[in-house]
C-alpha cells in the first residue's frame, strides 16, 4: 500500500495560487489590449481630422473658413491631449501586465517545484512496491523449490 504525498496540501495551495496569477495575468493581458486599441483608435481619429483647402485666392479667408479652422485645430489638440492620456494608461497597463506575467511566472515555479518532488515520490512509491511485489514473488519461488526438495 503506497503511502500519501506529504505535501499534497501544499501542492494543492501553489496550483489555486498559480490559476489565480494566470486569471490576473488575464485580466491584465486583456486590459492591455483594451488601451492599445483605445490609442490606436485616438490615433485613427487624429489622422481623419483634416484641414479643408482654402480655394481663396492671397490666403484670404471667410468667417466660416476660419471657424472651421479654429475648429479642427482645436479637436486635433485635444485627440492630442487624448492620446498622451491613453497612452499613460497603456503604459500603466503595460506595467500591470508584465508585473502579473512575473508573478504567474513565479507561482508555476513554486508548483513546479512540489510537482517535482510529488513526481519523485510516486516513483519512490512505484519502485517499493515493485520491491515488495518482488519479494512475495522470490518467497514463493523458494517455497516452492523447498517443496520439491521434500518430494
Amino acid at each position: 500500500m503506497s503511502r500519501r504525498f506529504p505535501l499534497e496540501g501544499v501542492l494543492r495551495a501553489r496550483r489555486l495560487a498559480e490559476e489565480g496569477a494566470a486569471a490576473e495575468l488575464e485580466r491584465a493581458n486583456r486590459g492591455r489590449r483594451l488601451a492599445e486599441h483605445a490609442v490606436d483608435e485616438a490615433t485613427r481619429q487624429l489622422s481623419t481630422l483634416a484641414f479643408p483647402t482654402v480655394g481663396l485666392s492671397r490666403g484670404e479667408m471667410s468667417l466660416g473658413t476660419e471657424r472651421t479652422w479654429q475648429a479642427i485645430v482645436a479637436s486635433r489638440a485635444a485627440t492630442a491631449v487624448r492620446i498622451a492620456d491613453l497612452t499613460d494608461t497603456l503604459d500603466q497597463a503595460t506595467a500591470k501586465a508584465d508585473k502579473a506575467s512575473h508573478d504567474w511566472s513565479a507561482a508555476r515555479t513554486r508548483a513546479s517545484m512540489i510537482e517535482k518532488l510529488g513526481e519523485r515520490h510516486a516513483a519512490r512509491e512505484a519502485a517499493e512496491e515493485l520491491r515488495l511485489e518482488q519479494l512475495v514473488l522470490d518467497e514463493a519461488a523458494l517455497r516452492g523449490a523447498l517443496k520439491e526438495d521434500e518430494l
